[in-house]
């Protein structure tokens, strides 16, 4: 039987903390597709606590942990538990965080339910979805990746070589196809490197920094045996070429960063949350997308 971290996060305010009031609260499942401690998931449910400042709130938070399972069977029938939870508790609100969240619960569940669904940081596109007539919206994860195109375009590396050398997941291989489509459009040739374990990810981090092409390090919570130790070292000790990333944890390990705030994401959804409880259908509410980010630089 498959594992998954469940527990209750609890928003206490002076009537959601006594027993007697517990029919007035407003009760969330949260389920997080990663694990307590990747940074873009935990930064991003920080931003939705932060921005629910609603009285009488109850989250269940549930993480899926598919970061460190990464094989669609044990992501099914994670799913299928936490479903089977979900219809049992019938919360007021649904809220995923990530693609294997969506695929894998709020998908399914959406067919037997007609609770309301929140996604965030679904990658770059609902539409291999079928969300049409159902009661789900939510704020879709896009990357800066024209940001970094405008910011090379007036350098020597402009319209060159890109290798990314990133995990092997669900959510990387689904947003390979729309990065590569920016950059291929923009003129560069793109390789892309996907890695299961450490060993292999040093090897071809090597290998690519001796071709002399531009490397883009997307994320490594699904490298089994990640070395932070020795891959700082090897970073540092061994860069030649412009290497960038996305994500604030891997900032360590690039000369420059595109860094999205996932936080943003997070406060969209419990704004739209808001804008349910005062009345508002959530059939009226369009799919959104992020845009904060900022550029951060390293000196390796």
């Amino acid at each position: 039987m498959p594992f998954f971290l469940l527990f209750i996060l609890m928003l206490c305010t002076t009537k959601a903390c006594f027993p007697d009031q517990t029919d007035s609260l407003i009760n969330i499942t949260y389920v997080n597709s990663y694990h307590q401690g990747y940074l873009p998931s935990d930064n991003n449910l920080e931003g939705f606590i932060q921005a629910f400042d609603v009285e009488n709130v109850k989250i269940k938070l549930i993480y899926m942990d598919t970061k460190n399972h990464v094989d669609p069977e044990y992501a099914d029938s994670v799913g299928k538990m936490i479903i089977e939870d979900l219809l049992k508790e019938k919360p007021d609100f649904l809220v995923i965080s990530d693609d294997p969240a969506m695929k894998y619960v709020a998908m399914p569940f959406s067919d037997v339910s007609d609770i309301p669904i929140l996604f965030s940081g679904v990658n770059w596109s609902i539409e291999e979805y079928a969300v049409a007539g159902k009661n789900i919206t939510g704020i879709l994860e896009y990357l800066p990746v024209e940001q970094f195109v405008n910011y090379f375009k007036m350098t020597e590396w402009s319209r060159q070589k890109v290798a990314v050398l990133t995990e092997n997941s669900f959510s990387e291989v689904k947003s390979s196809g729309f990065i590569k489509e920016i950059l291929i459009a923009e003129g560069y040739e793109v390789d892309y490197f996907f890695v299961s374990e450490f060993a292999e990810w040093v090897s071809t981090f090597m290998a690519l920094n001796d071709l002399g092409v531009m490397i883009c390090l997307p994320t490594n919570g699904a490298i089994k045996n990640w070395d932070k130790s020795y891959a700082l070292d090897l970073i540092t000790t061994n860069t030649k070429v412009p290497t960038f990333t996305f994500d604030s944890f891997m900032m360590d390990y690039v000369t420059i960063g595109f860094i999205k705030n996932e936080e943003e994401m997070g406060r969209q959804i419990a704004e739209i949350i808001k804008s349910i409880l005062n009345g508002k259908s959530i059939m009226e509410i369009p799919f959104s997308r992020n845009y904060e980010y900022e550029i951060l630089t390293n000196n390796i």
